[in-house]
């Protein structure tokens, strides 16, 4: 399960203060996740990030996408996808959300 932070707690986690986790989110350096009700909160995944982590981990959404760009062509086939083919399309599916 994802483990959520709330500024404060994330800011302590990575010794920096909260004005410099705002700082950060404004200038898009360190973008904060957003509840519905727009409160800021960070997760496990985005402390992989900033500890350079990140490409040993993907979210669920992550994966699901993935699930949903195997192609049609693909599914007719049963072709089974590589694990390299794999890394290829999670790094370009990663290219085009950032």
């Amino acid at each position: 399960m994802t483990q959520v932070y709330k500024p404060k707690e994330f800011a302590d986690i990575i010794k920096v203060s909260v004005r410099t986790l705002s700082r950060w989110d404004e200038d898009g350096k360190f973008v904060a996740r957003r509840n519905p009700s727009g409160g800021k909160f960070y997760t496990d995944v985005d402390l992989n990030k900033y500890l350079g982590k990140d490409d040993n981990f993907i979210t669920e959404s992550e994966a699901l996408m993935m699930l949903l760009d195997f192609s049609q062509e693909d599914v007719d086939n049963g072709r089974l996808i590589s694990s390299d083919e794999l890394k290829n399309r999670l790094s370009d599916r990663k290219s085009k959300l950032s």
